[in-house]
Formats: C-alpha cells, sequence, structure tokens
C-alpha cells in the first residue's frame, strides 16, 4: 500500500467526514513539511473537531511557517485546553515575537485556569524571547 501524496492528504482534511481521517491528514501534513500545507492547516483550525484543530496546531509549529503567527495565537482562546496548550508551544517554536503580547496576556490579564496552558505560554516566552537576544 503506499503513501497518500500531499494533495491527496490536503483533499482529506479540508473534506473527508471522517474525524479521524482529517485528523491522520493534518498529523501527516506537518510529518511531510511541504509549504503548500500552510493553507489547508491554517483552515483547520476552525474544525468543529478538538482533535483535528489540536492535529493542526501541531503541525503549523512543526512547519514554521511565520503565517500561523496570528491564527495560532486565536488558537489560545480555544474552548479545549489541550489545543490552547498545543498553540502555546507550537508559537514558542516559531520564535516570532508578534506572539509575545498575546502569551503575555494568557500569564496575566486573561489568566488562563489550566496550569499545563500556563507553562506552555512560559516556555513560548523565554524561548521566543532567547531567540531575540
Amino acid at each position: 500500500m503506499s503513501q497518500p501524496t500531499s494533495q491527496e492528504l490536503i483533499q482529506d482534511l479540508a473534506s473527508h467526514p471522517d474525524i479521524m481521517v482529517r485528523r491522520q491528514a493534518a498529523e501527516s501534513l506537518g510529518k511531510i513539511g511541504q509549504p503548500e500545507a500552510v493553507e489547508p492547516l491554517l483552515a483547520a483550525l476552525r474544525d468543529s473537531n478538538e482533535w483535528v484543530r489540536y492535529a493542526a496546531v501541531q503541525s503549523l509549529g512543526v512547519l514554521g511557517d511565520r503565517r500561523a503567527v496570528e491564527p495560532l495565537t486565536k488558537r489560545l482562546y480555544d474552548a479545549v485546553w489541550r489545543v490552547r496548550q498545543a498553540a502555546a508551544l507550537a508559537l514558542g517554536n516559531l520564535g516570532d515575537p508578534r506572539a509575545l503580547p498575546v502569551l503575555e496576556q494568557v500569564l496575566g490579564t486573561v489568566r488562563e485556569p489550566d496550569v499545563d496552558v500556563r507553562e506552555a505560554a512560559q516556555q513560548a516566552i523565554a524561548q521566543i524571547q532567547a531567540g531575540i537576544r
């Protein structure tokens, strides 16, 4: 059995009715690392299923494309803690200083209720600040 192409994965991510197929497509697109995966992964951030959003967030963090910074900062306010945590870690991996104000908000005025998300935000801030110096 052959491996699916990035185009097949993009199609699955965009329209497959099975949640697990969409999730696997998002994970695989991050592993393949093709630039054409960024836009479909950004669209998957709005998927109704938390596991698809989670996989898309993780893959965007791996791909390292700066177009993901602003959409990932919005995922810091996702209803699901694991998506918020993954978004913070992905932003740390991207290392873009534009994410700092929102990450600092998570620790300050917003006061994230989940300790794992707060720790991920602290880690991301440290990663970004280390890259600025």
